[in-house]
């Protein structure tokens, strides 16, 4: 799951309770220093290597063991406007 910090559009703390009600495995991902518009084109490239990254995890674990729970912050990069 992915979620802006202080996101005004969809709330980080909607994310949360998403993710805490969700099972395993799970991660959260946490975009820092952009908004919920800006996102997907200042981090775009950096949320492709972590969905791939965390899918291959999910892929190369035994199918009946219990990946656990994850959570990460990115920091966004700010683009020329």
């Amino acid at each position: 799951m992915v979620t802006v910090a202080g996101d005004t559009v969809t709330p980080e703390d909607h994310a949360r309770q998403v993710y805490a009600r969700a099972g395993t495995p799970k991660r959260l991902v946490i975009i820092e220093g952009t908004t919920h518009y800006r996102a997907q084109d200042e981090c775009r490239v950096e949320l492709a290597d972590e969905i791939a990254s965390w899918c291959d995890r999910q892929l190369a674990t035994d199918a009946g063991a219990d990946a656990g729970a994850e959570e990460h912050v990115m920091r966004a990069k700010t683009t020329a406007a």
